[in-house]
């Protein structure tokens, strides 16, 4: 199955004035271009999406509603005012730093073009987003390992080729990918354990993880601990909590006789 992908104003990514986050939310708000504005620039929203800090993205949503007049040099004017098509994987893949996601755009929008001139080199790209050629080249091999692209040069002068995979099947990047780096990364493997299980049953972006429910309930308890796992907010108003006991010492029954590792 051909994955879903969504169309990226390259003019957007080619923007000297920003920076690599501001454009990557940039991309989130083309990816969800659907939600109602309210929903489409949740700071939470976003953050699930392509995993940049909220402050990051206050920031940059900020940054993006300042008044603009595209100016791009005449050898990129053609570039800038292509669209792409641009897998939704690779937009929301944050194992990958902004700016090998912002690279791919690129590649594929030079590819398009015909620029063999550029992408024949790591020099030529890197000329285009004001970035040294090493930048580029560590992004391109982070996503040839992610599986998102296939480079191929016959030798270390030999001109650079670019392929990319047609469809899922052959995206190194798949879920289990994901779900390992999620969980290496993990300081409480339990609860990312548990969390993955929402994922897994659950299809909502619009949730917060580790939210304090007396910023949704007015009339909470001020002395009472509300703070939960996940929060599903907008229409769903769902709370998750997860009490995992340690494997070392968890009791035989949890309360009320649920065996340990009970959820709320």
């Amino acid at each position: 199955m051909v994955e879903k992908t969504v169309a990226v104003d390259l003019s957007y990514v080619l923007r000297p004035d920003l920076t690599s986050a501001e454009k990557l939310v940039w991309l989130a708000l083309q990816l969800d271009a659907h939600l109602e504005d309210n929903k489409l620039r949740s700071p939470s929203r976003i953050r699930q999406r392509v995993g940049l800090s909220r402050t990051t993205i206050r920031k940059a949503l900020a940054r993006l509603e300042e008044p603009w007049i595209p100016q791009f040099p005449p050898d990129l004017q053609a570039l800038a005012c292509r669209r792409v098509e641009v897998p939704a994987g690779l937009i929301t893949d944050s194992c990958l730093p902004a700016t090998a996601r912002l690279i791919y755009c690129i590649i594929v929008g030079l590819q398009g073009q015909g620029r063999v001139d550029l992408l024949s080199s790591y020099a030529g790209i890197a000329g285009i987003l004001g970035v040294q050629p090493r930048t580029v080249r560590r992004a391109v091999q982070r996503l040839a390992d992610a599986g998102w692209i296939v480079v191929r040069q016959a030798n270390r002068r030999a001109p650079l080729q670019f392929d990319f995979p047609a469809d899922e099947a052959e995206l190194a990047h798949d879920d289990f990918r994901l779900l390992e780096e999620r969980l290496r990364a993990a300081e409480d493997y339990g609860k990312a354990l548990a969390l993955l299980w929402c994922d897994a049953l659950v299809d909502w972006a619009h949730f917060e993880d580790d939210h304090d429910l007396r910023h949704s309930i007015p009339d909470a308890s001020g002395g009472e601990d509300l703070s939960v796992d996940r929060f599903y907010f907008y229409e769903q108003g769902v709370a998750v909590d997860f009490r995992i006991a340690p494997l070392a010492d968890q009791p035989a029954e949890g309360p009320e006789g649920e065996p340990p590792g009970w959820v709320d």
